[in-house]
């Protein structure tokens, strides 16, 4: 069978190259309930280690998938219908906001994005991005003229820090 050796569009030695920090959001969870905190580190780790080429456009709702419980996520708060229920996958949206803002600090481009039909805790009014996947997704752009890598790291805030490399952004 023929093979193909493929190479990484990230080596270590770009990765070596980090020079200063763009920008960075945080919101806060603590107070959320086991279900909530779940659905977002869930949604979360979908997010690690991916990488936004130049020119491509990232799609909240495909990265993250179905909210459903085959794909990690449990019933918690979503508003709906101007109501707050419980529906599977309450709480991915605190990590939508939270990667709009840092997208919005950024400078990156914002191709969709919707707000809440009411006000939500953890930004101010105007500041969120619901996600719901059929109706409602948040789109960006990455503008720049090299790759986007995705890190997380949380723990009871969740936080996306922009730092400037030579060759890319990284999101922490």
């Amino acid at each position: 069978v023929p093979t193909e050796e493929v190479l990484p569009n990230i080596t270590t030695e770009i990765v070596k190259n980090m020079n200063y920090k763009r920008a960075e959001f945080a919101t806060n969870f603590k107070n959320s309930s086991e279900a909530r905190k779940n659905n977002i580190k869930t949604a979360l780790k979908n997010f690690d280690g991916k990488v936004l080429l130049p020119g491509e456009i990232l799609s909240f709702n495909k990265t993250t998938g179905y909210r459903t419980p085959e794909n990690g996520y449990e019933k918690a708060k979503i508003i709906k219908n101007g109501m707050f229920i419980e529906e599977f996958g309450g709480g991915v949206c605190q990590v939508s906001s939270t990667i709009y803002n840092a997208c919005l600090l950024s400078d990156l481009e914002i191709v969709e994005s919707h707000s809440h039909s009411l006000p939500v805790s953890y930004v101010s009014p105007g500041f969120d991005a619901m996600v719901n996947i059929g109706s409602s997704d948040l789109q960006i752009k990455n503008t720049l003229e090299c790759p986007i890598i995705f890190a997380l790291l949380f723990f009871i805030n969740l936080r996306f820090s922009f730092l400037n490399f030579d060759q890319f952004l990284f999101f922490i």
